[in-house]
């Protein structure tokens, strides 16, 4: 019997073993593994804790275990991005130029303006996740400037100047900020890297990102103002094309929702660091993405249903009295029907 040759088709698969080597992955990782352990070192160099212990087997065997654990979580990430769905939200020059600036961030130790200098597994969490909600916002501000010919984004951007503007001004005015005993409890535990679990730990996880990226006060306002500017361009511009059909009651209503956002009661939060000054808008934002989603009944792809239901935890969680959220998002994807997502997968959505 005459032995089959094996053809391009046919060729040898990898062994499976190899399939977790990835170079690109591996000198990702290194990068990030790099910077924290010089952030590691910096305590020693200048004598802030004690050396004796960079001395010992089991600095460094923690070490390799931090960078074994960074690989495999960028090759996770790596197949990710590799998916269709996901392709959307990857973009390589974004990516390197965040991870540069990230990397002077930390290697600079301008973040010990504010911070305390600590060393725990917790801290290196939050760098790493830092690194990420850095990522995601400046991917979102370029996207929008690359589609800033388009006729919504153009309106989204002109909305989120002003919102931008007046924000930021009355934050001129009342610099730093309004902040209360609780949100000034929250801001000195937030310079030990402590999420302090009195209004959720959400709440210091924010102020730790923000002045993390601006070691001072004001930038938890800063931010919070354009966060909230994004939120409430969209808003205004995407239940403007839902619920109108000429071009003059577009305008119309974008200014009726703006009157409303910038409605003093409802602005003024924004300036003060009590959780609500972005959870309002969050909540808002969750409400516009679930009745773009009934009216539109577009089908959902994976990277909605990750972004629908990382929102909907973000939501229900940060305030106790609102855990009927998913509840919500369960009767909304109910009602899309079959055609559009699976029960089963609507289900799950719901329970996680």
């Amino acid at each position: 019997m005459d032995a089959v040759t094996p053809t391009a088709s046919q060729s040898p698969q990898k062994p499976f073993w190899k399939k977790f080597l990835n170079l690109k992955v591996a000198i990702n990782s290194f990068v990030v593994w790099l910077v924290l352990f010089c952030y590691n070192l910096y305590g020693y160099f200048f004598n802030w804790v004690s050396n004796e212990r960079l001395l010992s087997i089991t600095f460094y065997i923690k070490r390799i275990i931090m960078f074994v654990a960074l690989y495999f979580f960028f090759l996770l990430i790596n197949f990710l991005v590799k998916h269709q769905a996901f392709k959307s939200i990857y973009n390589k020059k974004i990516a390197y130029i965040v991870l540069i600036t990230w990397s002077i961030m930390n290697l600079s130790c301008y973040q010990l303006l504010f911070f305390d200098y600590i060393q725990t597994v917790e801290i290196y969490l939050l760098k790493i996740l830092h690194l990420f909600a850095l990522y995601a916002l400046v991917l979102t501000i370029c996207k929008l400037i690359q589609r800033r010919h388009n006729p919504k984004i153009k309106n989204q951007l002109i909305l989120t100047g002003i919102f931008c503007a007046i924000g930021w001004l009355f934050l001129l005015l009342t610099y730093p900020g309004t902040w209360s005993i609780d949100d000034i409890v929250i801001l000195s535990k937030a310079a030990s890297y402590h999420l302090f679990p009195w209004h959720h730990i959400f709440t210091a996880m924010f102020y730790i990102f923000c002045l993390q990226t601006i070691p001072f006060v004001f930038s938890v306002i800063f931010f919070q103002v354009f966060i909230n500017a994004l939120i409430f361009s969209y808003c205004v511009t995407t239940l403007a094309d839902i619920f109108t059909k000429t071009q003059r009651q577009k305008i119309l209503l974008q200014i009726i929702l703006s009157l409303i956002f910038l409605f003093p009661p409802v602005f003024f939060h924004t300036l003060g660091g009590y959780r609500i000054g972005i959870y309002q808008f969050l909540e808002i934002y969750l409400l516009t993405k679930l009745i773009t989603l009934y009216y539109n009944k577009t089908s959902l792809t994976w990277l909605n249903i990750a972004d629908l239901t990382c929102l909907t935890i973000l939501v229900g969680t940060w305030r106790t009295e609102c855990f009927y959220y998913p509840i919500i998002l369960f009767a909304v994807l109910f009602l899309l029907g079959k055609e559009h997502i699976k029960r089963t997968t609507a289900l799950m959505m719901a329970i996680v």
